[in-house]
Formats: C-alpha cells, structure tokens, sequence
C-alpha cells in the first residue's frame, strides 16, 4: 500500500468451484466428502489462528486447486471480520448456510462458531447433494428454512454412518457456546479417517515467521495512509480563473464547436 496506490496478489485457482463438483455428481461419498472437509477445516482453523472469522462459507466460496493433488482453498472475504476491527455484529452471510444466532439477531456474536455451523452445511450438502434446513414441501422458501435452522431441525439419512451423524449434531447446536469447535472437530472419529499427514491442523499449522514480517508495513503506517486518505481534498484556485475540481468558470456550450 501506498498513498496511491492497493496492490492485491492473487493465487490463480483453475479447478473451478467446489459447487460445481456437487452439483455434478449430485453427492458425495463419506470418504470424498470427507477428503474436502478435511481440507476447509485445515484452511478456517488456519484463518480462526490470524484471528479471521470468515462469515460466507459456502460451496460457492471453495474452490478447487488441481496443480498436483486436488486441495480445497477458501476464497471472498467480503464478509470476513478481522482481529483488529469490533466483534461481529450484522446479519450477513448466505442464508442457507447462516447460524442461528446470526438469524436471531445476537449482538455480538461469535464469528468462528458461525463459520463451524457453516462448514456443517458445507459437509452435509456434500453428503446428501440438499441444504440441511431447507423445508422438503417448500425448498425455495427462505422464512421457513429459516425457523428450521433457529430449531435445528434437519433429517440424517439412514444410510449415513453413525460417526457422521454423531459429528453433524454436534456442529448442528444452536447455542454457539455448545457446538463443536475447530480443535473437537479435527480430533473426531470419523473426521480422523483417512487423514494425510499433509494436511496442517493444530500444531503443525504454518504462522508468520520473523522472515515473513521482514519487509512489511506495520498496521500504523498503513492506518497512517488511509487516515489521509479519508481527508477532504483542498480546493485549489486556478490562474486561469476557475476551480480546478469542479470546473466553475467553464462554458461549456462554446468552448467546443464544429471547428475543433
């Protein structure tokens, strides 16, 4: 950042979204599912560590990187709520996958314990290939998906295991101080399957280093530059007898004619 300039690097992602892939195949295997899942609770447990709660997650926001072996990378942080800024306060997100106390109007509320609730309906639409919420005689209608989510009323199909209905109720509590977390998640059973050693969670997670750090901006310096750039602009009068911003003093009508 500079006082004229926000430069923005950006990883290039070409396997498309993860909504894609579900709406494919329609759903996914426990062992596929899981294999993405796996990958989203890696990549928000890293953001809940930089002290970011995501508030969007959805499958429309995860796309799929297929350089070498498919990995899942979260994307738009419109929505996102840093560490430095107040806790998180507005009704925002996508509705099929917003947490009940963000329906009910809590204030504040937890940012990281709604991005678990959504990484729940993440997990159950790869499953099922249908919202966990939506009304089955009326999907389309967005007040009664709603009391089902401040109810947590949904449907496990019989064919799914035990261990994966036992994590989806625990991630589907509507007090945010009883649902699972990050850190139960990734110690469960049935998340624990399969699990490759590559994918970083607790401990083995990558934080900023001193070398990361050498060569960056504090957050005064750019505080600094955008406190200036929050400042009117100063008129300034022009020797030619107008103002040089809004252009008084111009006639317009016949200062160009048909011989220019």
């Amino acid at each position: 950042m500079t006082p004229t300039h926000l430069a923005v690097a950006m990883e290039a992602i070409g396997g498309g979204e993860l909504f894609g892939y579900v709406q494919q195949q329609g759903n996914f295997t426990e062992s596929q599912a899981r294999y993405f899942f796996q990958h989203l609770i890696s990549g928000v447990e890293y953001l809940h560590n930089m002290r970011i709660s995501h508030r969007d997650l959805k499958l429309e926001n995860t796309l799929v990187d297929l350089t070498t072996t498919p990995v899942l990378k979260i994307c738009d942080f419109g929505f996102s709520k840093g560490g430095f800024d107040s806790q998180p306060k507005t009704q925002i997100g996508t509705p099929a996958y917003i947490s009940p106390e963000v329906y009910s109007g809590a204030q504040p509320y937890d940012g990281a314990a709604s991005d678990v609730w959504a990484c729940g309906v993440l997990l159950y639409v790869m499953l099922v290939g249908r919202y966990p919420f939506s009304d089955p005689q009326d999907p389309n209608n967005s007040h009664k998906m709603m009391q089902r989510v401040l109810s947590a009323k949904f449907d496990l199909p019989q064919n799914m295991t035990d261990e994966c209905k036992d994590l989806l109720t625990q991630i589907f509590n509507v007090d945010p101080k009883n649902r699972i977390t990050v850190s139960g998640i990734y110690h469960h059973p049935w998340f624990l399957h399969d699990l490759s050693p590559s994918v970083p969670l607790g401990p083995t997670q990558p934080g900023p280093t001193a070398d990361d750090a050498e060569g960056l901006q504090c957050l005064d310096a750019i505080n600094a530059i955008i406190d200036v750039a929050r400042e009117p602009p100063v008129k300034t009068s022009s020797p030619w007898g107008y103002d040089e911003i809004d252009g008084d003093g111009i006639d317009d009508g016949n200062y160009l004619d048909d011989d220019y």
